[in-house]
């Protein structure tokens, strides 16, 4: 089986315009939180049995593609569970280096936010994979992909009212806004299709 990469254009859009906008080290520390998050996630595959497929690298983030049809329910939820436990791990490590290097500091954190960004009960992110799996185990595939979606609206929204407070407490900070938007685009997209 022969492995394919696929490099999306918002991804590249995205590499550009940090390339040529980001004096703060911001994407540095976001590259390197999310390469050690996927790393958990290669971990994880390897130790089920099972093969890397494919990488999508794209706007909203990689994702690695493997051969599920080897791994239980449980074994997908410690898939995507590893990448969100490696990143805390590495954001308590870097934070704890920190002490000797403060630039680190802005690693620990960018990789806490996005440990905890992914653990959310939402579609497109681990913690909606959790939830999938370990529904699917405990009752039915069907089951468990109709509590998804209502999980990924209610999230989406609670990050939309989020990001709005936010927004206006911060005069500016639109991070969680975006996150809300995009989650309740992934569920309007998805709930088409059922």
């Amino acid at each position: 089986m022969h492995r394919r990469i696929h490099i999306g254009a918002g991804f590249l859009l995205m590499l550009s315009l940090v390339y040529f906008l980001d004096d703060s080290g911001m994407f540095t520390a976001l590259a390197l939180s999310a390469a050690v998050h996927e790393l958990g996630h290669f971990i994880g595959i390897v130790a089920m049995g099972s093969k890397v497929t494919g990488l999508r690298l794209e706007l909203t983030g990689a994702v690695i593609n493997y051969n599920n049809t080897k791994v239980s329910y449980l074994g997908d939820a410690v898939v995507a569970l590893l990448g969100p436990l490696f990143g805390l791990i590495f954001a308590f490590l870097t934070a704890a280096a920190s002490a000797y290097y403060e630039k680190l500091l802005l690693i620990s954190g960018m990789s806490f936010c996005l440990s905890l960004l992914n653990l959310l009960p939402a579609r497109n992110l681990d913690g909606g994979k959790i939830l999938v799996s370990l529904l699917s185990r405990l009752k039915s595939e069907d089951f468990a992909e109709r509590i998804v979606i209502v999980s990924s609206c209610l999230t989406g929204f609670a990050m939309l009212v989020l990001g709005t407070y936010i927004l206006i407490v911060t005069r500016g900070n639109f991070t969680f806004l975006l996150v809300g938007i995009w989650l309740l685009l992934d569920f309007a997209r998805t709930s088409r299709n059922l």
